[in-house]
């Protein structure tokens, strides 16, 4: 992990105000199934359930697969990337386990910060 990771936290408000904004990929890192019986609009679906329960590898590679095609870029092209799951806690920190493995800076945003 690099020193210039960053990590953000952000209450659902926050990340509601910047939904519209071309700045920012919302990453969906819940169950697929989940992801489909209903999303976030224009989030993008990158489930980490194999990476949570032990395969790094494949959360690697889902993660790398839902940036390039959201963003035509394995690390999401420079966009903020907000990362979407249930409370925060385990499929965040498996999202979060993938990005430490990269430059890159993420927010997230969890139900637990809301107001």
């Amino acid at each position: 992990m690099k020193a210039d990771n960053l990590v953000q936290n952000n209450t659902p408000a926050d990340a509601e105000a910047n939904l519209d904004s071309s700045d920012y990929v919302f990453i969906d890192l819940r169950k697929a199934d989940d992801y489909k019986a209903g999303h976030i609009k224009g989030a993008i679906a990158a489930d980490m359930d194999a990476c949570k329960g032990g395969d790094f590898q494949n959360g690697v590679n889902t993660m790398k697969a839902a940036l390039k095609d959201a963003t035509g870029s394995e690390s999401g092209g420079g966009k903020k990337l907000v990362l979407i799951c249930y409370s925060g806690k385990t499929y965040a920190q498996a999202g979060t386990n993938v990005f430490s493995s990269s430059a890159r800076t993420w927010t997230t945003c969890s139900p637990s910060k809301a107001a």
